[in-house]
């Protein structure tokens, strides 16, 4: 594996996690109340942008993954090409 390919697996991950963590921790996390559903689904409706936000980030967390994915299966295929095609289809 050379080092551009490991720079960008960690460059990849890194952004797979710090997507998934706002989307989590700062857009979501604030509208959702665990007591009242009415409460949840009026913040829900007020904060539509923010939703909309948190979707959008979570479809670029999506796409790190598959990305992730891809970019592991082209570093183990040297290794061990079945293996790591079990793993990619998983």
């Amino acid at each position: 594996m050379n080092n551009l390919n490991k720079r960008l697996l960690g460059s990849v991950f890194l952004f797979q996690a710090l997507t998934s963590l706002v989307c989590g921790a700062v857009l979501v996390n604030p509208v959702i109340k665990l007591d009242s559903i009415e409460t949840t689904i009026s913040n829900i409706i007020g904060n539509s942008k923010l939703i909309y936000s948190a979707i959008l980030l979570d479809t670029f967390t999506s796409l790190g993954i598959i990305v992730l994915g891809v970019l592991l299966y082209n570093s183990f295929s040297k290794v061990n090409k079945p293996a790591a095609l079990i793993a990619l289809s998983l």
